[in-house]
């Protein structure tokens, strides 16, 4: 029988709690979130990358697993607002201590605002890539984009191949 990584049982537990939080604030909106809508859409890239969208604005961010791959984020080129992006174009750039990497739209857009708090803080990537470490803010509008993605349970099953 083969015994996970510790970075995987960390990757499962922080899934499982997220799905948790997600359940209970889907029941309780009053926890301070309201729950999922027909609206909100997450999905994710084979580069590692989230986009949670909701009434056509899109929140894109490395995920969890991205960042622990670079470890410590040391700098993020952020976009330009206001650019049209076009799906896969490199919108900026991730630097940690071990290596760069670009960051590509997930899909086709303008670019309505970024994560100022990261040109001072990268660190945030580390402490909460899917959260307060988000990048930057896109209008789609080319919405059926999205369907090229990976849903959260192909993105699980994609990272547990990649090892």
């Amino acid at each position: 029988m083969m015994v996970p990584s510790r970075r995987r049982r960390k990757l499962y537990s922080e899934l499982l709690l997220w799905d948790i939080l997600s359940a209970a604030m889907w029941h309780y909106p009053e926890l301070g979130r309201k729950g999922p809508t027909p609206a909100m859409h997450v999905r994710y890239t084979q580069d590692h990358q989230y986009i949670i969208v909701e009434d056509g604005v899109g929140t894109v961010g490395i995920t969890n697993h991205a960042q622990e791959k670079l470890s410590d984020v040391t700098t993020v080129e952020l976009p330009h607002v206001g650019v049209q992006v076009q799906k896969g174009a490199a919108v900026g750039v991730i630097e940690s201590v071990k290596a760069a990497s670009d960051l590509c739209s997930p899909v086709s857009g303008e670019i309505l605002g970024v994560n100022e708090a990261l040109t001072g803080k990268p660190e945030l990537v580390n402490e909460d890539a899917e959260g307060a470490g988000w990048i930057y803010k896109i209008k789609l509008v080319e919405p059926s984009e999205l369907d090229t993605l990976l849903d959260r349970e192909a993105y699980l099953a994609y990272v547990r191949e990649q090892g």
